[in-house]
This record gives C-alpha cells, sequence and structure tokens, in this order.
C-alpha cells in the first residue's frame, strides 16, 4: 500500500518548476515503489528483531511500505546473493549480520563480493552472544562450568546454531579456548536450539539475548556469561566473559543496512540520515535495549571503514579457531 505524504507531492511539483535541481527532486520522491528489505535469517535472532523496529519507523517517514522478506538458506548466502544481483535502485536493500563478513573465510567462497557488489548505507545495532545452561546444570558461572566439563569430559553437549553466526563462533572459542571435549548437536536455527536447551535435551548454549530474556527471568534457564565488552542493562547482574577472565571470547552481532553497489549516492545519504534520525527516537532505543540490542547507526563511509575490519577480523577467527563448515 502506498502512503502518499504532502511533502513528496510538493517535491513533485519543484521537480518541473525547477530543472537546475534534479537531484535534489529525485532524493525527494524517492522512493517510487514499496521497498524489499532482505533479511537472509529467520526472523528471530538480531536481524529480524532489528528489521521488526527499524522498518515500520522507515515506512512512515519514507511515505511508502518497506516491507520485510526474510529468505534464509545457505548460512545467509542466498538472501545476501539476491541483493547484489539487484537493480541498484534503492528499492532493493539487505540488513546483514556476522555472515556478511564472515562467510567468505568459512566456506572459501560465496556468490557476492562484500565489498565490491554493495554500497554501505550504516550500521544498525550490536547484539552479544549469552552462555545459558539448563537449570540442571550445577554449574553458576563460566568458570564453574569449565570446571564441571572438564570433570565430565565427553558427558555434556552445547547446542549449536547456525554456520555463520556469531553465536556458532562463540561457542568454538569456548571449547577450543579452556580445550573442552563437548558435543556440539546442530540446529537449523536459534529457535530449535533454545527450545533443546530449555527441555534439556542439550543442557549448554551460545545464544543472542532477544528470545532469551523472558525465559532467563523465568529462572526457566540460568545465563552465566555474556559476550559484549560491557553488561547489558536488560541483564546487568550478568557479568561479561571478559569479568569472568576470558576477554578473548568477547563476540557481537554486527548489523547494518546496505544496498546493491552502484545505488545512486543520494538515495544512500537519505537512507542514512533517516536511519540514523530513526535510531535517535527514546521509542526505538528502549524497545531495541529491552531485547539486549545496542543501536549503532553510522554515515556510509564508517561502515564501508568496518566492513573491512569485521571482514579481517573473522578471518583471523576462523583461521586461528580452525573453524569449518559442517
Amino acid at each position: 500500500m502506498k502512503l502518499i505524504r504532502r511533502h513528496f507531492l510538493s517535491g513533485a511539483v519543484a521537480a518541473l518548476a525547477c530543472p537546475a535541481i534534479p537531484d535534489l527532486a529525485f532524493a525527494r520522491i524517492y522512493p517510487t515503489k514499496p521497498v524489499r528489505v532482505i533479511v537472509p535469517f529467520q526472523p528471530s535472532g538480531p536481524p529480524g528483531e532489528t528489521a521488526r523496529i527499524l522498518v515500520p519507523k522507515l515506512t512512515e517517514r519514507f511515505g511508502y511500505e518497506f516491507v520485510i522478506e526474510h529468505m534464509p538458506g545457505a548460512a545467509g548466502n542466498k538472501g545476501i546473493a539476491t541483493v547484489a544481483r539487484a537493480p541498484a535502485d534503492g528499492h532493493t536493500v539487505l540488513i546483514s549480520s556476522t555472515a556478511f563478513f564472515a562467510n567468505g573465510a568459512l566456506y572459501g567462497s560465496v556468490p557476492y563480493d562484500p565489498v565490491g557488489d554493495f554500497t554501505p548505507v550504516s550500521t544498525l545495532t550490536t547484539t552479544p552472544n549469552l552462555l545459558v545452561v539448563h537449570p540442571s546444570v550445577p554449574a553458576q558461572n563460566l568458570q564453574e562450568l569449565v570446571t564441571l566439563i572438564k570433570a565430565n569430559p565427553g558427558k555434556y553437549s552445547y547446542a549449536q546454531t547456525p554456520m555463520g553466526a556469531t553465536s556458532h563462533f562463540s561457542a568454538e572459542l569456548f571449547k577450543r579456548r579452556f580445550r573442552l571435549q563437548v558435543t556440539a548437536v546442530p540446529f537449523n536455527g536459534a529457535p530449535a536450539a533454545l527450545a533443546a536447551v530449555l527441555s534439556g535435551r542439550v543442557p549448554i548454549g551460545w545464544i543472542a539475548p532477544p528470545s532469551l530474556l523472558a525465559h532467563i527471568k523465568e529462572r526457566k534457564l540460568h545465563a552465566l556469561a555474556v559476550t559484549s565488552a560491557k553488561r547489558l542493562d536488560a541483564l546487568p547482574d550478568i557479568p561479561t566473559t571478559a569479568e569472568m577472565g576470558a576477554s578473548d571470547l568477547e563476540a557481537e552481532t554486527l548489523t547494518g543496512l546496505l544496498v546493491p553497489a552502484e545505488t545512486p549516492s543520494l538515495i544512500v545519504s537519505q537512507l542514512s540520515t533517516e536511519i540514523a534520525a530513526i535510531m535517535a527516537l527514546p521509542d526505538v532505543r528502549r524497545d531495541l535495549t529491552l531485547r539486549g540490542i545496542t543501536p549503532l547507526p553510522s554515515t556510509p563511509t564508517e561502515f564501508a571503514a568496518r566492513i573491512k575490519r569485521e571482514i579481517a577480523r573473522w578471518r583471523n577467527v576462523i583461521r586461528d579457531a580452525e573453524i569449518k563448515p559442517n
């Protein structure tokens, strides 16, 4: 459904009256049809939660619908490649996550170039992972869990979330960091992994906060540590991995919005400006924070630099931890 606002009509009239400023007029009437927002994962998790809060605000501010399309498959590569091949007109955008930066190193090759095939618009949010255990596990903190697993080699298992997610990397780093004999039980998505830990069938999990917070507060799960640099406002009593003596386990999912390469700079600038304004809204910041997500908008230039750093960082993590796809 098209939601036409008065200032867009006035912008179109101005375009006819002032042919000397066609770029400005073009920017004012973008978009000209609904915008596809591709999230290359299931609705749960940081990219889906970020999209659910951001996208309705984009619709309000631009006057056309921004429509979320969840496109899971191939560890995110299916949806990412779809945006890479889309027309460079701003009407198909991507909400990325760490898989966007890491999949090239993890799989050896992917059907897109994360630098050459995209134009960065803005970072959006960061989200850590939580180390959680079923209440039947007799451990109250990370160090106690390590001691328990070492005393019972091969007895304990953990729910492995999809390849390329920071929750997957966090589990692999944890296992390698403490040289633990613990069994990975793979799941296709975070909801299935969470269900397994809630039931006690798999006693340990590294999972992003949005789907966990209610279960932790209801004591259905025990949170032992968080992988962010500082404690979460939503769970102020849960220590960071650094506080527990494992600063090398710090890992957060970075989400961001990108468009196909060669998208007009005026569209990129307009999207970036509106995202910054949306992320500053009190209700948006509150809704994200309550889910354990931190808003983190940026300029396109800042995001471009961050992409290169993230690619290098996760390439090193995957190499050093010898992480291989199943």
